[in-house]
């Protein structure tokens, strides 16, 4: 399983476990948050 998978796996439930903790999180923001650490971590490998 490549790893960028797995991280997209957790990356889904990001935005569940903020809400635990910040009932006024923006989820657009937290996924353009999401999608900008993938990018990063994909020049990475």
């Amino acid at each position: 399983l490549p790893q960028g998978i797995a991280l997209e796996e957790q990356a889904q439930h990001i935005p569940e476990l903020i809400k635990c903790g910040f009932s006024d999180v923006d989820e657009e923001e937290v996924f353009k948050l999401i999608k900008l650490l993938d990018k990063v971590l994909e020049k990475r490998s």
